[in-house]
């Protein structure tokens, strides 16, 4: 990618939906209290020390799995050479081959029943890539595979694949 391949659509996603924020708070305060109450029905003497560990623990991997969906995020680009996406800040950038395509088109989808959930799921017959929502561009190959690629702005990223097609051919 360089100044001479220019974008044609550019989204950056993230995880913003409310009630994935609403679940990893509401763990904050379901896991320790558990943790205390599963104490006090031990009926066992415990000091404040013994189950710290554990509270700091669960409440350090909670602020983590909170960390990691605030910078989370997908970025799907298209430009004159290719469709790229990734998911940083663990996959950067990366072209998406189209070899063996016969069709793209802007679908709604049901992402638990369809592909799992959001993120990157599926198999190799059937991948998405997506973070919010329940649209995007579906993409069919040869083979019968194909990926769908979550948007915001479906008909934008569509038409921008087409565009970087039509300058291919």
């Amino acid at each position: 990618m360089s100044e001479h391949d220019p974008i044609l659509f550019r989204e950056v996603q993230r995880f913003a939906q409310w009630w994935l924020w609403a679940m990893l708070i509401g763990l904050g305060f379901i896991v320790p209290l558990t943790i205390l109450v599963a104490i006090k029905l031990a009926e066992e003497e415990v000091s404040s020390t013994e189950f710290l560990p554990a509270l700091l623990a669960t409440g350090g991997c909670l602020l983590l799995i909170g960390l990691l969906f605030a910078v989370l995020r997908m970025t799907t680009e298209v430009r004159r050479t290719g469709l790229y996406l990734g998911f940083l800040p663990f996959r950067r950038l990366k072209q998406i081959p189209l070899e063996g395509m016969t069709e793209h088109r802007a679908v709604e989808y049901r992402p638990v029943r369809d592909y799992g959930g959001w993120g990157i799921k599926g198999t190799r017959s059937k991948r998405a890539f997506n973070v919010k929502g329940n649209r995007g561009v579906r993409i069919d190959f040869e083979d019968g595979r194909h990926i769908l690629i979550g948007s915001q702005e479906p008909e934008r990223l569509d038409r921008a694949i087409e565009k970087m097609l039509r300058g291919r051919r």
